[in-house]
């Protein structure tokens, strides 16, 4: 089919410009083209078919942020119709969230241990550990990139 074979070769100028603006080719993925019948309504009433729409979305993982405005702009150059807005996201997500992990565990530990000198006690040992919550905030900017997460800890005194 004819919509076929140009979104191919549009896909394939797109994915050159982008190599060329320094994307990794692993980054960049062809999540599939849907092709649809255009059609019209004939003065009697009938309908017919006039052409057809292809629509296909490539999506590139850019490393270096000081390219991204770079690899945006050659894919718009080499025939991209549209784009969406850059998400960011961590390439060791596991890294962060065991430093967000840490970082609640610490907040408990010093919230629990003024309870317990409050009431006479000392805080003991941690019996479990359940996390509530976890999520990631400001994905649309780099330099907001937050991991939230909620813990709930219980110790014994």
């Amino acid at each position: 089919m004819e919509a076929e074979a140009l979104s191919a070769a549009s896909i394939e100028r797109v994915t050159a410009a982008l190599k060329a603006a320094g994307v990794d080719e692993s980054g960049i993925s062809h999540a599939g083209t849907a092709v649809t019948p255009e059609l019209s309504r004939a003065e009697d009433g009938t309908t017919q078919l006039t052409g057809f729409h292809a629509e296909s979305e490539i999506r590139a993982v850019v490393r270096n942020l000081n390219r991204v405005d770079e690899a945006i702009e050659a894919a718009l150059a080499a025939g991209a119709t549209s784009r969406s807005a850059p998400v960011y996201s961590l390439q060791n997500p596991e890294a962060a969230r065991q430093a967000a992990l840490n970082a609640a565990l610490a907040d408990a530990r010093s919230r629990a241990a003024a309870l317990a000198r409050a009431g006479g006690r000392r805080l003991g040992e941690v019996l479990a550990i359940e996390v509530l919550s976890e999520d990631y905030d400001g994905v649309s900017a780099p330099e907001t990139l937050t991991l939230r997460m909620k813990v709930k800890v219980t110790f014994g005194y």
